[in-house]
């Protein structure tokens, strides 16, 4: 009940008993108190609103990451693609990245150790690509993984150029590739677009440091 109907209805109480008048008083005094904190109850909390719904757009965006191509955010899932490509189309990707030292990163989702470097692979791009450092992430899962390999590569922001080979992950691959061991294999090319060498040596493992000591050995030539 508003405010101006109690205080309308006990007026006319009042009137009926003019001898209770200062008892009526009274109560209309309560009764009005009562009837505004009903109506501030009823009035819902703003408060922190606004950071609840910021909250909610930035949540409903998990990938949006500063893009080490551009330095901008946002639009970086979309970017990262996976290309079917052999050796020739290795070649000319790594032509095309003359004047630059060329890393390629032969990988696959079934083999935990390429799992484990991976992140590095992705460090290394983002670090090391304003200082003349290109990436080149290959995949030797079969071709109807596809779809899984381009899910790992977006999980982990992998705006390299990646390729899956066309022969799956059967010993044709590493054949077509030249690949001297099981996987991880990393090859590497200065910046005229020979190749200088790939890593692990056989029967030895790929090292963080190595990797590192490898490359900055290049970009200093």
């Amino acid at each position: 009940m508003s405010q101006a109907a109690l205080a309308s209805r006990w007026s006319s109480l009042c009137s009926v008993h003019p001898a209770s008048g200062r008892r009526c008083v009274l109560f209309l005094c309560l009764a009005l108190f009562a009837a505004g904190c009903s109506d501030d109850s009823a009035t819902p909390a703003q408060d922190g609103s606004d950071e609840h719904s910021e909250r909610a757009v930035s949540d409903s965006n998990p990938d949006n990451r500063l893009d080490p191509a551009t330095g901008n955010a946002g639009a970086t899932v979309e970017r990262i693609t996976l290309e079917t490509a052999g050796p020739d189309e290795l070649r000319a990707a790594i032509d095309e990245r003359r004047g630059r030292v060329v890393m390629v990163d032969f990988w696959a989702t079934w083999c935990t150790s390429c799992v484990e470097l991976f992140p590095h692979t992705v460090e290394l791009h983002e670090q090391l690509a304003d200082r003349g450092l290109a990436v080149i992430t290959v995949s030797l899962d079969d071709t109807d993984a596809r779809d899984q390999v381009l899910a790992f590569l977006r999980r982990h922001n992998a705006t390299t150029l990646n390729l899956i080979s066309p022969h799956g992950a059967g010993t044709k691959s590493m054949d077509a590739f030249e690949l001297p061991g099981p996987l991880p294999q990393l090859k590497f090319y200065d910046r005229q677009g020979q190749s200088v060498g790939s890593m692990p040596r056989p029967g030895t493992s790929l090292e963080a440091e190595q990797i590192d000591r490898t490359i900055e050995e290049l970009l200093a030539r």
